[in-house]
Formats: C-alpha cells, structure tokens, sequence
C-alpha cells in the first residue's frame, strides 16, 4: 500500500510535487519516505509526519516546548525537501 503512494508521488509532474512540498511537506514527504525500502527513510517519514500533525496541532492549540521542536523539524524537512525537489525534480534526502 505504501510502496503504492510512493509510485504515485513518483509519477507526478515536478511542478506538482513541488507544489505538494510547498502546501503539505509533513505528509507528502513522510508518506514518500515510509514507502522506501531502508529502514532510516521510514523511520525519517514517521517523524516527518508525527512533527508536521504535531505542528498542525501547535498552531491551533499547542504551546511550549512540543509545539516549538515540531516546528523546527517540520522547517528543517520542508527546506531539505524543497530544495532537493528544485534541484533533483524529485525528493531524494532520506528517500532511499
């Protein structure tokens, strides 16, 4: 199922994909990342989309310390991600 999404990801045009990193990183990326074959790149997409919900939940309600280190990650995965989709047309950090 998510080698599926994967290949589906794979198969957009990169003006779409960029797009979807610009809109939506934590999921697209996280779900891009956990259909991977390595073990890191699952790991990576499961802290890809715990920290960009968590993040979503921070700038509803979330306060402190939580809600401040979900951002960062999500920032940190959102820049990496959309570089690599500038420069390779496709996400490829951690994305084995």
């Amino acid at each position: 199922m998510l080698e599926r999404i994967r290949a589906s990801i794979d198969n957009l045009e990169w003006i779409i994909l960029l797009i979807l990193v610009i809109v939506a990183d934590g999921l697209v990326g996280g779900l891009y990342r956990i259909g991977g074959k390595e073990t890191s790149s699952k790991v990576i997409g499961g802290i890809m989309i715990v920290s960009y919900l968590a993040s979503v939940a921070s700038f509803l309600s979330l306060r402190g310390i939580v809600g401040a280190i979900a951002g960062i990650i999500t920032f940190v995965c959102f820049i990496l991600d959309l570089v690599t989709v500038i420069r390779d047309k496709k996400i490829t950090y951690f994305a084995a």
